[in-house]
């Protein structure tokens, strides 16, 4: 029984430290996406408001406004 118990924990020692990898790749990978980055989606919330704003369309602006307000955790009121 405890030669079972310590390849079981073996075994899960091993995928803890895979999934640590993976996880530490793919964090990784965000820096490669700009998308990911919370101040470039907020650049470019801020361009697309000013042009639909300066395109006269001020109900697609203010929607942009408020998306920009949830992506930084307010809740636009």
């Amino acid at each position: 029984m405890r030669k079972h118990v310590l390849i079981l924990r073996l075994n899960v020692l091993d995928v803890i430290a895979r999934c640590s990898k993976v996880r530490a790749s793919l964090l990784s990978e965000l820096d490669d996406i700009p998308i990911a980055c919370q101040a470039y989606r907020l650049r470019e919330l801020e361009r697309v408001a000013a042009q639909a704003e300066g395109m006269g369309n001020l109900l697609l602006a203010a929607r942009i406004i408020e998306q920009a307000a949830r992506e930084v955790g307010h809740i636009f009121e």
